[in-house]
């Protein structure tokens, strides 16, 4: 995808026949970097000579604005009423969808919002449009981690999280029993186990990022049997090795989209 081009609701910019542009020589994409940005809360001890983070939060998502024109020059560029209706319909989305933007250094990188547009007139006649992308998040996401295979009973997996937040992520996780029994997952990160009581052999038990937990054994009550602790993606500075352990023989799949902390240059 070329470096003025974009990609939303699956669709590229250049195939609606518009690119990134610049007008009155602005920058074709200027960006308010929100993402990163935080705000901490501490408390003040010993006469307030020591102030301790105790938590922070973002509170705001990350905003990006860029400019768009049509790609060819015939009539001067100039965007008909039926046309600006069209693009409106594209990238006015009610919901949040995937947006990726073009460039090699951008290939792995995504965000989730949508967009407000204003129309950029010259004399009475439009020419081009300001774009206004709000996401869900202060920052972006990487390509999609998937890891599977098979491990035997107490047999380990390691996974080396990439995030650029330093945290936890919950992962999508599907696990298949090959054998009956309590199924225990411990992280070897943060010491969190996750166990799931009375698992038949052939039974698949799936835990979403939404913090859900299903059975393909109807008849399991994973209300009485599960202990609610979903497992997690950690990773901090210097560490992001989170080693698993299964008590009981399976096959496995994991996957998650890793944190990334870019805006568009």
């Amino acid at each position: 995808m070329d470096r003025c081009d974009f990609k939303f609701r699956g669709e590229l910019l250049s195939s609606h026949g518009y690119m990134l542009c610049e007008f009155d020589g602005s920058s074709s994409t200027s960006v308010v970097t929100t993402d990163s940005q935080r705000e901490f809360t501490s408390v003040p001890m010993f006469m307030g000579k020591y102030h301790p983070i105790l938590y922070y939060t973002y509170n705001n998502a990350l905003i990006m604005e860029m400019s768009i024109c049509k790609i060819d020059d015939v009539h001067g560029g100039v965007i008909t009423p039926t046309e600006a209706s069209s693009l409106k319909r594209w990238l006015s989305s009610p919901v949040s969808q995937e947006f990726r933007v073009g460039g090699d250094e951008y290939e792995n990188y995504f965000w989730n919002g949508t967009f407000n547009i204003e129309e950029i007139h010259y004399a009475s006649d439009c020419v081009g449009f300001h774009l206004t992308f709000t996401s869900t998040a202060p920052f972006g996401y990487k390509n999609k981690v998937e890891l599977s295979g098979s491990v035997e009973k107490n047999a380990s997996v390691t996974i080396n999280d990439t995030s650029d937040e330093e945290g936890y992520i919950y992962p999508d996780m599907t696990v298949t029993l090959k054998a009956s029994g309590d199924l225990k997952i411990t992280n070897s990160f943060d010491k969190r186990e996750t166990v799931v009581r009375g698992c038949a052999s052939g039974e698949t038990i799936t835990f979403t990022r939404l913090l859900q937990i299903l059975s393909s054994n109807n008849s399991h009550a994973l209300g009485d049997d599960f202990n609610y602790k979903f497992i997690r993606i950690n990773n901090e500075y210097g560490n992001t090795a989170n080693k698993l352990t299964f008590s009981l023989p399976c096959t496995y799949s994991i996957s998650y989209n890793p944190i990334a902390k870019v805006v568009i240059s």
